[in-house]
């Protein structure tokens, strides 16, 4: 007998046989995602040391440096990085890589590159010299210790030319007292723009015709102790990115009577040596 389908009927096989149409392609699809994954996977593990980005690995080697992150303008002198290294179980190996994964020597250009390895491995120093753009990148540290291995990244930004010429000199002068000042009127050592100076001038330290010595103003503000805002060490930082910069301490001020007290500190040599040890110890 022939087979007769009602209306109902036939849009109902249209349905599960859609229906099945779809989830064969979502299944192809998931089999597709699976396979390029295991293939990008292979080729990572495959991968000779140098021809990719690196990979931190979890290890027992720790390395410490005083500044990650450099940012200079194009003709600096030079940059440089030391780092200390630390591994549990030996001497680490260490080699450096530039911004396109190459390892860096001694003999890429003794002009322009400097690399330095202590025998023990615990101390390595990569130096720059005469920057460009072209260095501009991600530097990375590869240690290895063993089994152990683990890698320190280190960024380098360099910028067009410096907008200051650098055969003229523009001194900054920062007043310790203009961070008590109300509204628009306060600036602290936060809102100095360095890229606008040559110098930056601190205003004031004291000096102690007592001690012959020379002392903070606003101790509070100037030094980090006892939870201190730390002016002295945030003026100095600031030459981290930014190395052109030349960062003086001024002595004195009009309320000090320094024409007096500082002719009386000098014209002793035995105060006068207490003084230059005092000034020498405190910067």
């Amino acid at each position: 007998a022939a087979l007769k389908f009602s209306p109902k009927d036939v849009l109902t096989f249209h349905k599960h046989t859609w229906l099945s149409s779809r989830c064969v392609w979502i299944s192809l699809a998931c089999a597709l995602v699976l396979a390029i994954i295991i293939a990008v996977a292979f080729a990572l593990s495959e991968a000779e040391p140098g021809s990719m980005p690196p990979i931190r690995v979890a290890g027992k080697i720790h390395f410490q440096c005083e500044k990650e992150y450099v940012d200079v303008y194009e003709g600096e002198k030079s940059v440089q990085w030391v780092v200390n290294v630390t591994a549990a179980s030996s001497h680490p190996k260490l080699v450096w890589y530039g911004p396109n994964c190459t390892v860096l020597q001694e003999h890429d250009g003794p002009t322009r590159l400097q690399v330095y390895t202590s025998p023990t491995g615990t101390l390595t120093k990569l130096k720059l010299y005469n920057i460009s753009v072209k260095d501009r990148g991600l530097y990375r540290l590869q240690a290895r210790s063993g089994e152990e291995e683990d890698w320190a990244y280190f960024t380098l930004n360099v910028k067009g030319k410096n907008p200051l010429d650098r055969q003229h000199v523009v001194v900054c002068y920062v007043a310790e007292w203009a961070h008590t000042r109300r509204d628009l009127g306060m600036f602290s050592v936060d809102n100095i723009e360095p890229t606008l100076c040559t110098h930056l001038v601190y205003a004031f330290a004291n000096l102690s015709i007592t001690r012959n010595a020379i002392e903070s103003r606003s101790p509070d503000y100037d030094l980090e102790e006892n939870n201190g805002t730390g002016a002295y060490r945030k003026m100095t930082s600031l030459k981290a990115k930014h190395p052109h910069l030349k960062v003086l301490l001024a002595m004195g001020g009009w309320a000090e009577k320094m024409d007096k007290n500082y002719s009386e500190v000098v014209e002793s040599p035995s105060r006068r040596r207490d003084l230059v040890s005092s000034i020498s110890e405190f910067l």
